[in-house]
């Protein structure tokens, strides 16, 4: 970060692709190895945030950004809170649909650290099948399919 009179500049790593294209691409063999590099450095960059009290509530395999090295970072942090106030109500409305935990589709208003992790289960199936594993066309789609 630095800035330069009233400008504020941001200067991120440049990440190549995204988990998503990774995942589509039936060219890019995803060995066994590759699917545990890429689900442990998202769990240690949960660690991270969650030790900082702070919820990404959008995980999916299109905000997971990889270089050409195989490093993951995640990214857009648009919906990300911070989270561990008794008292702080938060949206449902958070994380899109197929990565969704029970409790959101629920309409729950206090929630952590399971949210997340929840979409890491779902991102671990989608590498694994190389689909959508919980592709809801609705809350109540998404609801049937994960009780199914």
């Amino acid at each position: 970060v630095f800035g330069h009179k009233s400008n504020v500049s941001l200067v991120f790593d440049f990440m190549d692709t995204d988990l998503e294209v990774i995942i589509k691409d039936t060219g890019i063999v995803l060995t066994t190895a590759n699917i545990k590099s890429y689900i442990i450095q998202t769990l240690q960059g949960l660690e991270y945030l969650h030790c900082n009290w702070i919820l990404h509530r959008d995980l999916k395999p299109n905000n997971l950004l990889v270089n050409a090295q195989g490093v993951l970072k995640i990214g857009d942090f648009g919906l990300a809170k911070f989270y561990g106030s008794p008292n702080r109500i938060n949206t449902h409305q958070v994380v899109t649909r197929w990565y969704r935990s029970p409790e959101l589709l629920y309409g729950a208003r206090h929630y952590a650290t399971g949210v997340d992790m929840w979409a890491v289960g779902c991102i671990l199936a989608e590498l694994l099948l190389r689909v959508p594993f919980l592709p809801g066309e609705s809350d109540l789609d998404q609801l049937t399919r994960i009780f199914q």
